[in-house]
C-alpha cells in the first residue's frame, strides 16, 4: 500500500505502527537484560520526573511511549511504517541521535534482532554509492533514495555504515533523510496558508518548504556585513537566532534545524523563538541529542573577549555559507526539555520515528516539538 501522503492519514499509521519503535525500548525499560553491550538504559518516564534508579514498572512505561489514548503495544505485532513514538519522554535508551545508534548492530553477526538497525543494515550495499527503493513523501511518488559512505561510521572490525541521517537523499525534490523528515513534521503541525519561519535560506529543505508555506520566511548567519534583519545582495536575510529582529507574535510555525548547537549561548536563541511565535505556535527543532545525558554535553565556550575554549576536541558541522564548516558547541541532554519551558514554552515532546517505506534509516531518530505557551 502506497503511504500516505499527509494529514491524518499519516496521524493513523503513526499509531498503529508505535510497537515497530516502542517494543525495544520498552523490553529494556522493563528491565530486559538480555543486551548488556547497550549499556545502562534509562527508564522511559514522563516529563519532570527524575531519573529511576532502575528499570521497571513496565505499564508506566507503556503509556508513557504510546502518548495517545487507545494506543496499545503488542509484543510480536508486525507493523508497517512510519513507526513512531511520540511522548513527553526524559529517557531512551544509552546512545545517541543522529544516525550512528546502529553502529555496533552492523557488526557481522549482530544484525538478529537488532530491531531497526538491523532493518537498516540488511539494505547496506559495498559500492561506494548505493540506491535504497521507498517512496519520497515529498514528491508522493516511488524514489532511488542515494546513500554513500561520506560522513559515515566505522566499527571496530572496520565494518562501514552510511550516516542514514544525512544521506537518503532523494533525486527528484533533493531532500535527504531528516531534510524529509523536518517538511514532514511542518505540515502536519501547520496550515500552508500560515507564516513559518526557518533558521536557514540556502538549502534544499527552504526551497522545498517554500513550495508548501508561501509565507515562508529564512535566514542565514551571515558574515559579509550585511544588518541584523537585513537583506543582502543576493536577497538573503541576516539574523542571529540569539537576537532576532523579526516581529512578535508573527509565526505559526518555527523549524530550527541542526542550528542551536552552534550557537554560543542556546538559552538567548530559545528565548528568542517563543516570542516570535503566536501564542499556541509550534518549536520543531533538531540538535545533536545524548540520549544517556541528562545534562548538557558542553564541546566548547565562548569567551568574554571573544575567544573560544575547547572543553572537547573541536566538531564542525556542514555551513552552506563555508564549506570548512561551523562549530559545534554542544550536544543536549534532556536538560533541553526544561530549558524550553523556562524560555516560554509548554509540552516540550521528543518525537522518535522510524520507517524503512518512506526513507527514514538509521538508529533512533528524532524531533523535538515545543508549544509557545
Amino acid at each position: 500500500m502506497r503511504p500516505p501522503d499527509a494529514g491524518p492519514d499519516l496521524a493513523h499509521r503513526r499509531v498503529a505502527g508505535v510497537e515497530a519503535v516502542a517494543l525495544q525500548a520498552v523490553r529494556l525499560a522493563d528491565g530486559d537484560q538480555a543486551q548488556p553491550q547497550r549499556g545502562r538504559a534509562v527508564g522511559l518516564r514522563p516529563v519532570g520526573e527524575e531519573p529511576p534508579d532502575g528499570l521497571g514498572g513496565g505499564r508506566q512505561w507503556r503509556e508513557a511511549m504510546a502518548g495517545a489514548p487507545g494506543a496499545e503495544i503488542r509484543p510480536g505485532d508486525g507493523v508497517a511504517a512510519p513507526g513512531v513514538v511520540r511522548a513527553g519522554l526524559v529517557g531512551v535508551a544509552a546512545g545517541a541521535v543522529g544516525g550512528g545508534g546502529e553502529v555496533g548492530q552492523c557488526r557481522r553477526g549482530a544484525g538478529a534482532g537488532a530491531g531497526q538497525g538491523a532493518g537498516s543494515c540488511a539494505l547496506i550495499r559495498p559500492e561506494p554509492i548505493f540506491v535504497v527503493l521507498g517512496h519520497c513523501w515529498v514528491c508522493h511518488r516511488a524514489s532511488q533514495f542515494q546513500t554513500s559512505y561520506a560522513h559515515g561510521f566505522t566499527a571496530d572490525d572496520g565494518t562501514r555504515t552510511p550516516n542514514w541521517r544525512e544521506h537518503l537523499t532523494c533525486p527528484s525534490c533533493g531532500l535527504n533523510n531528516r531534510m524529509r523528515a523536518a517538511l514532514m513534521f511542518m505540515t502536519e503541525a501547520t496550515n500552508p496558508a500560515d507564516a513559518v519561519y526557518l533558521t536557514e535560506q540556502l538549502t534544499p529543505l527552504y526551497r522545498a518548504t517554500a513550495a508548501r508555506f508561501p509565507r515562508l520566511a529564512g535566514s542565514e548567519y551571515l558574515r559579509d556585513g550585511a544588518a541584523p534583519g537585513q537583506i543582502n545582495a543576493a536577497g538573503v536575510r541576516h539574523e542571529d537566532v540569539a537576537a532576532l529582529r523579526l516581529a512578535s507574535g508573527t509565526f505559526a510555525c518555527i523549524g530550527s534545524f541542526d542550528v542551536l548547537e552552534h550557537v554560543p549561548d542556546h538559552m538567548a536563541g530559545l528565548r528568542e523563538f517563543a516570542p516570535c511565535l503566536r501564542p499556541g505556535g509550534t518549536l520543531l527543532m533538531t540538535v545533536p541529542f545524548a540520549l544517556e545525558s541528562h545534562l548538557h554535553v558542553t564541546r566548547a565556550e565562548l569567551q568574554p573577549d571573544g575567544a573560544i575554549r575547547h572543553i572537547l576536541p573541536p566538531e564542525y558541522h556542514g555551513d552552506p555559507l563555508d564549506e570548512s564548516g561551523v562549530l559545534c558547541f554542544r550536544h543536549f541532554g534532556w536538560a533541553l526539555m526544561q530549558d524550553l519551558r523556562e524560555a516560554g514554552f509548554r509540552d516540550p515532546t521528543m518525537v522518535f520515528y522510524w520507517s524503512a517505506e518512506l526513507g527514514h534509516l538509521g538508529g533512533m531518530q528524532s524531533i523535538l516539538q515545543a508549544t509557545r505557551a
